[in-house]
């Protein structure tokens, strides 16, 4: 349990710089808090029922968390955006990777099938 209590702030971690990161790359400027509480309201915005993809509930809980630590309205809701892009497009793009490495695995190997009828009847004796 403790293991996996320390892996998940790793996690929230890396999630929190990303965030910070993309506030950075828009010229966005707030208080140090301002990524943090967006992170943790976009992640409890999956909670509320949307199109697929979370459109929609995501963007608003970016932008309300960046509103309550002083950034502008427009800026705040750009902000969301990206960041749901940066998501959606990084991890597809990751998903399609481990999907045509798994495929090239399952063709360079015999369905279990196959395999077992070439396995001799009986083990041969010493």
């Amino acid at each position: 349990t403790l293991m996996l209590i320390l892996t998940s702030f790793i996690a929230w971690g890396f999630e929190v710089m990303l965030y910070i990161s993309a506030a950075h790359a828009i010229g966005m400027t707030s208080d140090a808090l301002g990524p943090m509480q967006a992170t943790a309201e976009a992640n409890l915005s999956f909670l509320v029922p949307s199109s697929p993809g979370g459109i929609g509930p995501f963007e608003f809980a970016c932008k309300d968390a960046l509103l309550r630590h002083g950034i502008q309205a427009v800026p705040a809701g750009l902000f969301g955006l990206v960041i749901h892009v940066w998501f959606l497009v990084s991890l597809t793009a990751i998903g399609g990777i481990w999907f045509l490495i798994h495929r090239k695995h399952l063709a360079t190997h015999k369905p279990l099938l196959q395999e077992i009828e070439t396995l001799p009847e009986e083990l041969p004796q010493e």
